[in-house]
């Protein structure tokens, strides 16, 4: 990410940091983004989470994006997490989101798994575009609050709702 781009690509930006043990923020070829609050199945929202083996949660990020229309963004196991046996579905980012990441964790382990406000959580792979797309996402999950956003029924990728045409 060139200079330029840091403070709005995402905020607060990190040059590299430690929590617990683990680095955060910005490495050789990602970024790594740090864990807010946790939402279980049965809504309870957390800042601090014991994920039990199989148990799958949504959590957000403490660090917000803002995509260029020229970059796209991909979620990465964080290797560190990914050892304990926790994985992040690998959502992609597509150019002009915006707002905090809401994350899909899932723990695959055969022991419960010790989620904490701040603590390093997954990595992001930004990459250029040959160009700016002429269509950026502006879909419904745009502008996602900080925390964690269930699944929005009713709306197309694009914003639209369905049966809508595109004008």
């Amino acid at each position: 990410v060139r200079e330029f781009d840091k403070a709005y690509l995402i905020e607060p930006f990190t040059e590299r940091s430690e929590f617990m043990g683990k680095t955060f923020g910005l490495g050789p070829a990602t970024y790594d983004f740090r864990l807010d609050l946790i939402l279980n199945e049965d809504n309870g929202t957390f800042d601090e989470y014991e994920l039990k083996p199989g148990e799958f949660v949504l959590a957000s990020t403490l660090e917000r994006v803002n995509i260029p229309f020229n970059v796209c963004g991909s979620i990465l196991d964080k290797s560190s997490r990914a050892r304990e046996g926790m994985s992040a579905f690998n959502t992609h980012f597509d150019p002009g989101f915006f707002g905090y990441p809401t994350l899909e964790l899932v723990n695959f382990s055969k022991k419960p798994i010790r989620l904490i406000q701040g603590m390093a959580i997954i990595q992001m792979k930004f990459e250029y575009l040959a160009e700016e797309t002429d269509l950026p996402y502006q879909g419904k999950y745009n502008d996602q609050p900080a925390r964690p956003i269930t699944a929005r029924e009713g709306c197309g990728a694009w914003g639209y709702k369905e049966g809508e045409v595109a004008k």
